[in-house]
């Protein structure tokens, strides 16, 4: 093999087990930069350490919003589990009014 990669003439993929596709795009495609990257630059240009340790008016605010989430995901249970139900009993009576 001379390295360039096989044309498929009659329009297969030209991927196997044995070759791989190349990867290839037009010039002007830009890939988006990876968010941590982002996060870690804008703390870096505003001074504010990531890691420095919450105070205390944050420390009550992560609680509370931590709490609320919780609720929040034990009423979306509760509402998925009555919409199951509903499901099973309008199922129940469409069998029986044939």
């Amino acid at each position: 093999m001379d390295g360039h990669f096989p044309v498929a003439l009659d329009e297969k993929s030209g991927v196997n087990r044995e070759v791989h596709a190349p990867i290839r795009g037009s010039p002007g495609v830009r890939f988006p930069r990876a968010t941590r990257l982002k996060v870690a630059r804008a703390a870096a240009e505003s001074g504010i350490h990531p890691d420095v340790p919450l105070g205390e008016s944050e420390r009550v605010e992560l609680i509370r919003l931590r709490a609320e989430s919780r609720d929040d995901k034990s009423a979306i249970a509760e509402l998925r589990m009555q919409a199951a139900f509903a499901g099973r009993v309008a199922t129940w009576f469409a069998k029986g009014s044939q």
